[in-house]
């Protein structure tokens, strides 16, 4: 029959149904207005200390705030984006919220005094005045960290190896890993430091051994 529909079969020229956002639009306009709440905040009142990057603070909070105003208003209109802005727009208004209260209780009401506990505004000056210090820092770690991982992966892998394809390598080994593995990593600290010429070597050894356990067992 011509006009009947064969069951099972979608119709086909149906054009795909766009995202739509499923969270009410104000949660977009929430979130901004709370970020320019944490701009005002910031800018208005006395601090209990002398914090250059303030200013810097509060022009990034009150930046995210405008843009969120604008994209609470269009978010119905903005498809796939409007909807995951829409739904993760409740993180964004618990992250200012929580900049609000950190703000307040160091650097305004001087609550939590400093140097344990500095204000927002502290952290952002030591990242972007001491940027080349933390940058080499971290490249530092990374290459260290890499070499301790290639090292100890590699020997996992190869005792592993040979634990599984000989009984003589297995019967000397199983009683070192026995003891060897349940001990975490720190543990080895003092006898690391005692032991190797630099903290760089005695670093990569803890990594290695943190690593290589765990390879040897899984090899």
């Amino acid at each position: 029959m011509s006009g009947s529909i064969t069951a099972g079969t979608a119709p086909r020229n149906v054009a795909a149904v766009p995202a739509r956002l499923t969270s009410p639009p104000w949660r977009v306009l929430a979130a901004g207005i709370v970020w320019l709440v944490l701009a005002g905040v910031t800018l208005e009142l006395p601090e209990a200390g002398d914090f250059p990057r303030t200013a810097v603070f509060a022009q990034g909070a009150a930046a995210i705030g405008l843009a969120l105003l604008p994209l609470g208003l269009l978010a119905c209109r903005l498809g796939t984006f409007g909807a995951r802005l829409g739904h993760r727009s409740p993180w964004l208004t618990a992250l200012a919220v929580a900049l609000l209260a950190w703000e307040l209780v160091t650097a305004k009401l001087d609550l939590l005094p400093m140097p344990f506990f500095p204000p927002p505004q502290a952290i952002l000056e030591v990242f972007v005045d001491d940027w080349q210090k933390l940058g080499g820092s971290t490249l530092n770690s990374l290459i260290l960290l890499a070499g301790g991982y290639a090292f100890g992966a590699g020997i996992g892998f190869v005792l592993g190896v040979a634990i599984g394809t000989s009984k003589a390598v297995g019967y000397w080994a199983h009683p070192v890993l026995r003891f060897v593995g349940p001990l975490p990593a720190t543990a080895w600290l003092p006898l690391a430091f005692f032991v190797f010429p630099s903290s760089w070597s005695a670093s990569t050894f803890l990594v290695a051994l943190a690593t290589g356990f765990p390879v040897t067992v899984l090899t």
